[in-house]
């Protein structure tokens, strides 16, 4: 199981399968978020009897690697692991919230989503548009706040390469689908249906309020917009 099978795992007990140089760590099940698609890496705590290793980095190549702050880990080893739970829980906001504002932009205006990224202290995000309308993009936050306040329950599935090809309304991304056998879905209700592979929140609510920070013009029609909770 991962993250994608449960978002809202924050300790398990797992085994060491393999480490590299000291502090590249393999697990035999993890939940940690890989840094990928806009969204940073989760960070937390792995356990060995009374010694704690910081997880600081974590990232997808054939098996999610765990990077820690120092070496002692070792293949075999039965550890206890823990997410940092605020800071994903933050990201699981924000990264909701950046569906919630796309898909406000989007139905609006008809623009791709060409960048984005998360960070603790902010969302950025990066639209193919022809003009650029700083008051529109405060005017979106507002009308985010508007639905959020309302509520709206996310539902998660899988559908296949071909069906997702078949449904405009999935390819919000100017790059495209990614290439997967399985795309995973992510639909807000009476809203968006997105492909995404990130964390979410259950609910649109769960956000909470949005503060618009500021939106620039970043050359040839591509505008970008930052906001961050507001709390």
């Amino acid at each position: 199981m991962t993250y994608l099978d449960d978002m809202h795992k924050k300790e398990w007990t797992a085994t060491v399968k393999s480490v590299k140089d000291g502090k590249y760590v393999v697990l035999s099940e993890t939940f940690f978020y890989p840094m990928g698609g806009g969204q940073p890496h989760d960070e937390g705590v792995i356990k060995k009897g009374d010694e704690e290793f910081k997880v600081v980095f974590a990232k997808k190549f054939d098996e999610i690697s765990h990077e820690v702050d120092h070496p002692g880990l070792e293949a075999g080893d039965e550890v206890e692991v823990s997410i940092d739970w605020d800071r994903r829980y933050h990201l699981m906001r924000s990264h909701t919230a950046a569906h919630v504002v796309s898909a406000l932009i989007r139905n609006q205006t008809g623009a791709l989503i060409t960048g984005n990224q998360l960070s603790p202290e902010k969302v950025r995000i990066d639209f193919s548009l022809e003009n650029f309308d700083p008051e529109m993009f405060r005017r979106i936050v507002s009308e985010a706040n508007d639905f959020i306040e309302n509520g709206a329950p996310l539902e998660f599935s899988f559908v296949s390469q071909e069906d997702a090809l078949n449904e405009p309304e999935l390819q919000g991304l100017a790059k495209g689908l990614p290439a997967h056998e399985k795309i995973r879905v992510v639909e807000i209700t009476g809203l968006d249906r997105q492909a995404c592979g990130g964390t979410h929140v259950s609910d649109v609510k769960e956000i909470g309020e949005l503060e618009f920070m500021k939106a620039e013009n970043k050359g040839k029609q591509n505008r970008r917009v930052y906001f961050k909770l507001a709390a």
